[in-house]
């Protein structure tokens, strides 16, 4: 690859590869932390009908 498109075409690849996978990374964990925050309010109301049986 590198003699037919040349080394500066695979380091821009590269940068573009590694700048795009930290954004997947940062916004999959934004939604995790957002879709977090609802599960934690389940399993608090499953926690208080457990002791309340």
């Amino acid at each position: 690859i590198a003699s037919k498109f040349g080394p500066e075409f695979l380091l821009k690849l590269y940068l573009a590869g590694a700048i795009g996978g930290s954004v997947f990374y940062l916004v999959h964990q934004a939604y995790k932390a957002q879709t977090s925050k609802g599960w934690g309010a389940i399993s608090a109301s499953k926690e208080v009908a457990l002791v309340s049986l």
